[in-house]
């Protein structure tokens, strides 16, 4: 659990203001953007949110191994600067008017915090107890900034680890809840759960395939809950590589029993999974027949216009910002020599894997 607030968030009118009131600017070509945070904010301690707590959050997100520092990557850190108690300055390494859409979610933590075992935030509710796998729970903060919004006076958030214990254990029998979770967690500790073990009807489309004849895998790919911390961890920073092997190797094992034709496969996923089919498609020929269902297809579209864009900046190690990304002072055609060769060997090398007869060169 970690202590934080967001500089930003999203209005009603799906604009973008700062999470805390006041205002921001941009100076120039978008190359400095300057933020005015709202005076009267308390953290839970009591203490006042300052710009303090913004320098500080920015750069311990830059230090190495920090999992976010893809979230400054655009930021001047050498001249990051107060010019006032509740004022700061943030230099840019080139210029972007989306900068605040990438801040909207950034995470400001209290300044000097190192021990992140007892959260303290800013916002509506403050941190009580947490039982690792059980429940967790918080008290409503009299202190919120933004008054005059109804909140419930304490909020306890049980930890269910499998689909079918939040519609059978939620009814007034709380001791076996509590047994449930605890035998979970040390399941969980161990590395095992029932999850990759349970073939699930729970996709409506799985007894229709299976009643047309259909024999239908749900592969439990790397970053898969019910194997375990490292098996969840070998799934990031490597989004279509690891797990898209995982799946032809699923493949491959149902192929060997004789059950399905390998020449007759066909795949399909939602969200992560149609992006999974799409790229299956594009990058290997086991597939006849592919249905992308809602697919990520641009990860920056994802990033800026999604409701979950710390999804991207979490599980890639690029960010939608970094000029590495894109060819440098290019339009909608690339003309300079460097970006032209490049483009070529990536569109021919493409082509050539995939459509080429006997390896042309």
């Amino acid at each position: 659990m970690v202590a934080r607030r967001s500089l930003l968030r999203r209005s009603a009118a799906l604009g973008l203001v700062l999470a805390g009131g006041a205002g921001l600017a941009s100076c120039g070509r978008s190359e400095t953007w300057t933020f005015q945070l709202r005076q009267g904010v308390r953290w839970h301690d009591g203490t006042e949110f300052t710009a303090d707590d913004v320098l500080y959050s920015l750069r311990w997100m830059a230090k190495p191994g920090n999992g976010m520092n893809a979230n400054v990557a655009a930021v001047d850190l050498d001249h990051l600067k107060k010019t006032g108690p509740y004022t700061v300055t943030i230099p840019l390494k080139q210029a972007s008017p989306l900068f605040p859409y990438s801040r909207s979610m950034a995470w400001i933590i209290k300044n000097k915090t190192t021990d992140f075992t007892r959260p303290v935030g800013t916002g509506p509710f403050v941190f009580g107890s947490l039982a690792r796998g059980e429940r967790s729970t918080c008290r409503r903060n009299p202190a919120y900034w933004d008054t005059g919004k109804s909140y419930v006076n304490q909020l306890t958030l049980y930890s269910l680890q499998d689909d079918t214990t939040g519609t059978r254990e939620l009814r007034p029998r709380r001791h076996r809840l509590s047994r449930r979770c605890r035998r979970q967690d040390r399941a969980r500790r161990m590395g095992v759960s029932r999850r990759c073990h349970e073939w699930s009807m729970h996709y409506p489309h799985t007894p229709l395939l299976a009643s047309r004849g259909y024999a239908v895998l749900h592969p439990s790919m790397r970053g898969s809950l019910g194997r375990g911390e490292k098996f969840i961890r070998d799934g990031l920073h490597d989004m279509g590589g690891a797990d898209a092997a995982d799946v032809v190797a699923g493949i491959d094992a149902l192929a060997a029993t004789g059950r399905v034709d390998p020449a007759r496969v066909g795949v399909t996923g939602n969200s992560y999974g149609g992006f999974m089919a799409a790229w299956l498609v594009a990058t290997t020929k086991r597939f006849a027949a592919a249905v992308a269902r809602s697919p990520v297809t641009d990860w920056v579209s994802q990033h800026y216009t999604s409701n979950i864009p710390g999804f991207d900046r979490m599980c890639l190690t690029g960010h939608p910002l970094d000029p590495q990304l894109i060819y440098q002072d290019e339009g909608h055609g690339v003309r300079g020599s460097a970006a032209v060769v490049d483009q070529c060997a990536r569109m021919i090398g493409f082509l050539d894997e995939h459509l080429a007869a006997g390896g042309a060169q």
